[in-house]
């Protein structure tokens, strides 16, 4: 079986899964972030042991899991008092020489950049600008393939993602606002002009997102960030653009879209 047949099949189970699970939300979604964020920081650190960078998972699944709780239960302003006392205990511990300032760093990174970025689903559950994540960072991600693959010439930032393409990235950009109208109109939505813009945006974010994780893979030497979606590679290979977009749509639609 080749293997763009097998990432196709991945894809749709990948899609109809996250499909059912926002719409089933509650216990489901909050057990599904848990695994997605643990799992996430564990390829991180896999990642990035090859450069010397010492992380300890337990001390980071410990406040993953303690921040992903809160904020699903929605507590007032609970991620910021979390994150604060966590970079506390890092810094201190870095007193004793248990971490070196480099893997202290990244002890807090990974917390910002996985469990905090997907925290911003439980503040979107249950509205339509949920969708927007996965059409802004899935659907650039399939166009701009679809493009580049048909037309792309000119490539993008080739030192850090050789295959990427303008005209993908454009393209990406594109459809991802025409998945916007198509998917607003079928959901009645008024208002469809911000929505695209956003979308706009959000679609720009999720390719720096992208080209972020394949800064870091570079960087480290890694091939996949691990193999749980076979053919896609690991969680940070396939959420890596919604890492980004996620907290993005968040801020954006509280602000201007209340």
């Amino acid at each position: 079986m080749s293997n763009f047949i097998v990432r196709t099949i991945t894809g749709i189970i990948i899609l109809a899964c996250t499909i059912f699970l926002i719409y089933t939300g509650g216990y489901s979604l909050l057990f599904t972030i848990t695994a997605l964020s643990l799992v996430g920081i564990y390829e991180l650190k896999n990642a990035l042991k090859s450069k010397d960078y010492n992380m300890n998972l337990p001390l980071a699944y410990i406040f993953s899991a303690i921040l992903i709780y809160f904020s699903w239960i929605d507590y007032p302003n609970i991620e910021l008092y979390i994150l604060s006392t966590y970079m506390m205990i890092i810094l201190i511990l870095t007193i004793f020489d248990i971490f070196d300032f480099k893997s202290a760093l990244l002890q807090i990174f990974s917390i910002l950049y996985i469990p905090l970025s997907f925290s911003a689903f439980f503040k979107l559950e249950g509205t339509f600008y949920i969708w927007l994540i996965f059409i802004c960072a899935w659907g650039t991600d399939t166009f701009a393939y679809l493009v580049g693959s048909l037309i792309g010439k000119h490539k993008l930032i080739e030192k850090v993602s050789p295959k990427k393409s303008v005209e993908g990235a454009i393209g990406g950009i594109v459809g991802a606002a025409f998945l916007t109208f198509v998917v607003a109109t079928i959901f009645n939505i008024s208002n469809i002009v911000p929505l695209i813009i956003i979308t706009i945006f959000g679609s720009l974010i999720a390719q720096l997102g992208d080209l972020t994780a394949s800064k870091i893979k570079r960087y480290s030497n890694t091939k996949d960030f691990g193999f749980i979606f076979i053919g896609h590679g690991g969680v940070l290979d396939r959420f890596d653009s919604v890492l980004f977009v996620a907290p993005f749509i968040f801020v954006v639609t509280s602000i201007f879209l209340g």
